[in-house]
């Protein structure tokens, strides 16, 4: 019989074991996912910030333009209004058409006859646009610190012959005639004056200060265009006050004229962009002299009727520092008597004959003493 044996433990493979606990108390560490720099998370931020708020204006100049009385047009800079109407004849000529930034056809400024009582011999006055039943008149005072007419032009764009261009020597306005022009008695100035009896709208956009025009509030609907904050109707026999800017408009929806002395819906830009239309992106180069003029009877014993003052009777600066005349050696109470050689006795004149670039000879008389002074113009453009 064979002796017992103890038992022996099981046989491991020491090596399996060691790789067993080496991969129990060895797991590998999860490594976190890595991190976006600071600054990239800012700029990245910032983009779709813009993204977004480009997404947002584009939003709302899709809304104004479906909605044209929306509240959120007082909280945007006002449009310039330009012209778009000609008129002959009681029938209406498309004419070039400017728009604003929303795509909106901007507002006329027509003058012309309303009946037959109302005189066609009229000279208009103002710093704004006016179109006659027999052309344009352009004319802004932004661009015109001195000289008296922008351009002219027929609906069919042949030449209208500028027979008056008057600065008025009392305030910042320009008087336009145009030969064969028919024009609504009306002064684009601080007293605004049609037709007495005609009834008009007066349009009044949000403006800090007022001035005294000849009308009378009456009730009726509103019926101007989407947009104006306030419209009113008004008779002209009574004074009311009125902002600046505002607009006065026929039974019909034609434009009188905007009142008061800043004109603010006007600028440079809003005629730049018309003549561009009316010329074809054609350049319209106007010659400036860089100086204003006064009548040498306009409240003055100059002891002649003859020639221009260089002066400016509202109180402001009569001679553009730097410009042509200041660089002539013109100076303000000088009186021009001849333009190369000839005399003269308007300034309309000289205007419509200068062009930029040209040099003339004016000659000036200075308290007792003529002299003869070069002057070259310079380029005006709107």
């Amino acid at each position: 019989m064979k002796p017992k044996t103890a038992p022996t433990s099981p046989k491991y493979d020491l090596e399996q074991v060691d790789k067993t606990l080496d991969t129990v108390w060895h797991q590998p560490e999860i490594t976190p996912p890595p991190r976006l720099p600071l600054f990239t998370l800012a700029l990245w931020s910032i983009i779709f910030a813009m993204v977004g708020l480009v997404i947002v204006l584009v939003g709302i100049g899709w809304y104004l333009r479906q909605v044209p009385n929306s509240r959120l047009r007082e909280y945007l800079p006002a449009t310039v209004t330009t012209i778009i109407e000609n008129s002959q004849g009681g029938s209406q000529t498309e004419a070039p058409r400017a728009v604003n930034s929303f795509g909106e056809t901007l507002v006329p400024l027509v003058v012309k006859p309303a009946t037959d009582a109302v005189s066609t011999d009229a000279q208009i006055t103002g710093s704004a646009i006016a179109l006659s039943s027999a052309g344009w008149l352009v004319s802004v005072e932004s661009a015109l610190p001195s000289d008296g007419l922008v351009a002219a032009t027929t609906p069919d764009r042949s030449p209208l012959t500028i027979s008056k261009t008057v600065r008025d020597p009392a305030a910042p306005f320009v008087y336009l005639r145009a030969e064969g022009a028919s024009f609504t008695p009306a002064t684009f100035a601080g007293n605004n004056d049609v037709k007495p009896g005609q009834s008009v709208w007066v349009v009044v956009r949000r403006l800090t200060a007022t001035v005294v025009v000849r009308r009378r509030l009456l009730p009726a609907p509103m019926n101007w265009r989407p947009g104006d904050q306030y419209t009113a109707r008004w008779n002209l026999d009574e004074p009311v006050t009125a902002p600046p800017g505002s607009a006065v408009v026929l039974d019909d929806g034609r434009l009188v004229g905007l009142l008061g002395p800043q004109n603010a819906v006007w600028s440079a830009e809003a005629v730049e962009s018309i003549l561009k239309g009316l010329f074809e992106d054609q350049t319209v180069a106007r010659a400036a002299c860089g100086f204003s003029v006064l009548p040498t009877n306009a409240g003055t014993r100059l002891g002649t009727t003859t020639g221009v003052r260089v002066g400016a009777a509202d109180g402001t600066t009569a001679i553009t520092p730097k410009g042509p005349g200041d660089v002539a050696g013109l100076k303000a109470g000088d009186i021009i008597t001849a333009v190369n050689g000839t005399t003269i006795d308007d300034w309309d004149d000289v205007l419509l004959a200068a062009r930029p670039g040209r040099e003339v000879t004016l000659t000036v008389r200075r308290g007792e003493t003529d002299a003869e002074l070069k002057m070259t113009y310079g380029l005006l453009r709107p």
